[in-house]
């Protein structure tokens, strides 16, 4: 499912192999679906409710269009279904190592609001794997990158009621520089 340009887009009880916001959306809703993989950049409410993944991340914010979006995610009730051979697990993915002009501002989401969701990390093997995390890594600190353009991150993240499988922590990235210093993040055990 392409959407390219699309504006208020309803996917309900779909089984898709991916929904991919390639050049952009304006709001979207994807309720009682099973789906392989969300990808999307846009702006808007990003409301995911009722859903199967099954990937080794909720979302992927698109790297290859600066993995922006601008606005707030609403993940309610939802199952990311880890498949085996992952070695991490992310709620969000993208990269954006600033140093590309995408001839638009790029920025993370605002806020993350997240609730009754369940990772099940149980096909994970790797003995590094340290329980999931909220972001990938990114942006990367990377040795010969010039970081010369905007991207800022995620104000506030809010998890209520996430059970993990592995019984592992949930933690926000393991990015190595501080770029989610300023991002909240409060965890509330029960929804």
């Amino acid at each position: 499912m392409g959407s390219n340009y699309c504006k208020n887009i309803t996917y309900e009880n779909c089984v898709l192999s991916r929904f991919d916001a390639h050049q952009g959306v304006i709001g979207a809703t994807l309720r009682n679906c099973t789906i392989h993989d969300v990808n999307a950049i846009g702006f808007g409410t990003f409301l995911i409710e009722n859903c199967e993944i099954h990937n080794s991340s909720l979302v992927r914010l698109r790297g290859d269009y600066g993995s922006s979006w601008e606005g707030e995610f609403i993940i309610r009730n939802t199952t990311l279904k880890v498949p085996s051979g992952s070695k991490t697990v992310e709620l969000f993915r993208g990269y954006n190592f600033r140093d590309h002009d995408f001839g638009y501002d790029c920025t993370m989401p605002e806020k993350i609001s997240i609730s009754g969701l369940r990772i099940d990390d149980s096909a994970v093997t790797d003995p590094s794997y340290s329980g999931p995390k909220v972001f990938t890594p990114f942006p990367r600190k990377e040795k010969n990158v010039i970081e010369g353009y905007h991207y800022p991150a995620t104000r506030e993240v809010v998890l209520r009621g996430v059970s993990v499988s592995s019984g592992k922590p949930v933690g926000m990235s393991d990015n190595d520089y501080g770029f989610f210093n300023g991002t909240k993040l409060t965890i509330h055990p029960e929804l």
